[in-house]
């Protein structure tokens, strides 16, 4: 099979039980979107990577430590299993015991496997602020920051475009910030760029979505 016969793909995978798990697939960067298991177990995953000629996946991208996002027993067959060599997780501490056996377990992680790279990223407000600033017209993908003001952990989601020429997927977390959305809604590259976003809190009427926040980001899909 050809490897490169895609240069981006995205893929929303069906779930037993409620929440969200996605792939983003670019120039050989393989990114789960959650730390979840599809329907079908870890097979289906390793099917997707087989599709690229990968036995493994690059990023692992949680935004959010409730349990419909990073599940403690899927995200240890993912790490044991599909081995990221990047992961990209929220920088606020967890409220449930579940979300923080996951944070411990992924800084332990780290702590293995540091002697070659720093592999677990916590995105919080001066990690981005670290980030180059981005530009129209690239590929690079873009991080934005949430509403770390808010009392409410679901603001502290983590928001990012997966870009490439011509295609771009908008991850929204479980974001509630009407602060936020305001933001967001006036970005000149999400207002150009956009093809697919995928809802906040799984499409919950929270106040986030409006019709001038759909109107100024005009996505192709919504999910």
């Amino acid at each position: 099979m050809n490897t490169n016969k895609f240069i981006t793909k995205f893929r929303a995978f069906q779930l037993d039980t409620d929440g969200s798990l996605f792939s983003h697939y670019k120039n050989n960067i393989y990114t789960l979107v959650e730390a979840r298991l599809p329907k079908g177990g870890i097979e289906v995953l390793l099917s997707d990577l087989r599709i690229h000629g990968k036995s493994k996946i690059d990023v692992l991208h949680i935004t959010s430590w409730d349990n419909d996002h990073c599940n403690y027993q899927s995200l240890i067959e993912i790490l044991n299993k599909l081995r990221p060599d990047r992961i990209e997780i929220p920088g606020y501490e967890p409220d449930s015991e579940t979300g923080k056996l996951c944070r411990k377990t992924l800084l332990g992680y780290d702590e293995i496997h540091q002697e070659r790279i720093l592999n677990v990223i916590e995105v919080n407000n001066s990690y981005i602020r670290s980030l180059p600033i981005a530009q129209n017209g690239s590929s690079n993908n873009v991080v934005y920051q949430g509403d770390y003001l808010s009392l409410k952990k679901n603001d502290w989601s983590l928001i990012k475009l997966f870009r490439s020429m011509g295609f771009s997927v908008l991850s929204l977390g479980d974001l509630e910030s009407c602060r936020v959305s305001t933001r967001l809604s006036k970005n000149s590259i999400l207002s150009n760029e956009l093809d697919v976003l995928i809802l906040p809190h799984h499409g919950a009427d929270n106040g986030f979505i409006t019709g001038e926040f759909l109107d100024a980001l005009n996505p192709k899909i919504a999910i």
